[in-house]
């Protein structure tokens, strides 16, 4: 930009800047979650929170670092505030739900004694080889 000034007496000022930027836009910011979780939206370990940054106005100034969740729990907010250089600002946000805790199962021993239909219990029989007193 080039500015000139004339006083009363007819003297001249020139002047020249450098050129002006307005960058009134916010900067892009993304979060992606390492690794991705189950269809479910579970994780069995812990996730790393990754923020990409991108401003095509005045340029990125700061994008926050990865983020790591590694505590169990559902529903775990992380947050992340990208600013350009011109000053303005966005937020991303991501949920992150863990749980490192494998399921238990539960087994029940056989029963001990021979099952016994309403008939009459008869120890001939090849399914059963005692019969409870109460059947027999």
């Amino acid at each position: 930009m080039t500015g000139t000034v004339t006083d009363v007496a007819g003297n001249t000022a020139s002047v020249t800047s450098d050129p002006v930027k307005i960058d009134l836009g916010p900067p892009v910011i993304t979060a992606t979650l390492i690794p991705a979780p189950n269809p479910n939206g579970w994780n069995n370990a812990p996730v790393t929170v990754h923020f990409t940054c991108a401003d095509a106005g005045a340029g990125i100034d700061a994008c926050p670092p990865d983020q790591i969740v590694s505590v169990d729990g559902r529903n775990q907010n992380v947050s992340g505030t990208a600013t350009d250089k011109a000053g303005n600002s966005a937020a991303a946000f991501a949920s992150v739900s863990i749980d490192r805790t494998p399921p238990v199962l539960a087994f029940s021993a056989p029963q001990t004694e021979p099952r016994c239909s309403r008939r009459p219990c008869r120890p001939r029989e090849r399914r059963a080889t005692t019969c409870p007193a109460s059947r027999a």
